[in-house]
């Protein structure tokens, strides 16, 4: 069976983890399986089986005229940006202007899954040709800015649509209520547990600090919905009340230069850490005093899913997601605000408050994961 995944890239980022995982439990010695990204290379492109073959989508056609049509559509595009502005959604936008030079495959496929919105799933409805087309939705699309009208013509090309969560699903038909239900099925995004808990089992990447002192920890794409610029004001809240904490952030993005901005003006150098992407973020989440997830919204929650695996308290902001993975006795959920996360950590400063939860995490008997069982039956 001839299988294609389409995905953005490989650098680290929820979906990404979650198609590595994937591809790690999949049965692909038995599989023909090709994964198509727009970018080479990412933290956890060496983490893609040896069998799986890794090729580039094509964004334009081979020779001189291909590569002029590319050129004239880029020009087209950063000069809308420039001159116009635009609203929509990055993708969406990027697809408007380049499409016309994406030439389509020659190659056909059992089966084509988008495992990204945006481009991966616009490239699979229109420029792939499979016996089936499968797109994967692992963001609240209409939080995330896509244009519902532009990717409707995706989504109504495709023969199932799979959602990483039942909250995600609800979200998703609100935004497209003219496609059928039957046809968008929940998929848990899918963890290993057993890998996370032998990966954290490297040594602790935390220096020595005085006795008190909370070790805080984030780990996420520097991206304006990741609300790290939030946190940063949070740090500001709890560095002025008096609170003992070092809160250290992993991943990158293109809010790096605005939140090292941040720090700097508010002096918070002593107390802020930004390490950049960690390919293996689980030491980290295993040895921190509280993880805090402070997003604007989120498809899954794949990193709040992985840190309770490891006993570790969760504090998340309130997007609509959060809970489907905490119900308020294993973890906190607060407002959207510097403040709602400064109070959270401040309530948790007690190491009896913390040593509850993570007592509730680990009497939990082990996670069942039926993700990998219902990926197999859809690709069968």
């Amino acid at each position: 069976m001839k299988i294609l995944f389409v995905i953005d890239s490989f650098h680290m980022g929820g979906a990404e983890k979650s198609l590595v995982t994937l591809l790690g439990l999949l049965p692909v010695k038995d599989m023909d399986i090709e994964v198509m990204r727009m970018a080479e290379g990412g933290e956890l492109q060496p983490l893609v089986p040896k069998e799986v073959r890794l090729t580039r989508l094509p964004l334009h056609k081979p020779g001189i005229l291909g590569r002029l049509r590319f050129n004239a559509a880029r020009a087209a595009m950063h000069y809308w940006r420039r001159f116009v502005g635009t609203h929509s959604h990055p993708n969406d936008f990027f697809w408007r202007f380049m499409r016309h030079s994406v030439p389509p495959l020659d190659r056909e496929y059992d089966i084509a899954i988008a495992y990204q919105q945006g481009v991966p799933t616009a490239y699979v409805a229109t420029r792939v040709k499979a016996r089936r087309k499968i797109a994967w939705v692992n963001a609240d699309v209409a939080s995330a800015g896509y244009d519902p009208a532009t990717n409707l013509r995706y989504y109504r090309e495709m023969d199932h649509i799979v959602t990483v969560s039942d909250t995600l699903r609800s979200l998703f038909l609100n935004e497209h209520p003219s496609l059928d239900g039957k046809r968008v099925t929940v998929i848990n995004d899918i963890i290993d547990p057993k890998s996370i808990r032998a990966l954290s089992q490297a040594s602790t990447p935390y220096a020595a600090a005085p006795d008190g002192t909370l070790q805080l920890l984030t780990v996420a794409r520097m991206e304006r919905i990741k609300g790290l610029d939030i946190a940063i004001e949070a740090a500001r809240l709890l560095r002025d009340s008096g609170v003992r904490f070092h809160w250290h952030f992993l991943g990158d993005g293109r809010e790096h230069s605005n939140l090292r901005d941040l720090i700097s003006r508010y002096r918070l150098e002593g107390h802020v850490t930004l390490h950049g992407t960690v390919t293996n973020p689980y030491p980290w989440m295993r040895g921190c005093d509280i993880y805090i997830q402070p997003s604007r919204h989120e498809g899954y929650g794949i990193a709040i899913v992985e840190t309770m695996t490891l006993g570790r308290p969760v504090i998340s902001t309130d997007f609509p997601v959060a809970h489907d993975r905490i119900d308020g006795t294993d973890g906190v959920i607060v407002p959207t605000t510097p403040q709602g996360i400064a109070d959270a950590v401040t309530a948790l400063l007690p190491p009896a408050s913390r040593e509850a939860i993570t007592r509730i995490l680990e009497s939990r008997p082990e996670r069942v994961d039926t993700g990998l069982t219902k990926v197999l039956e859809l690709l069968s």
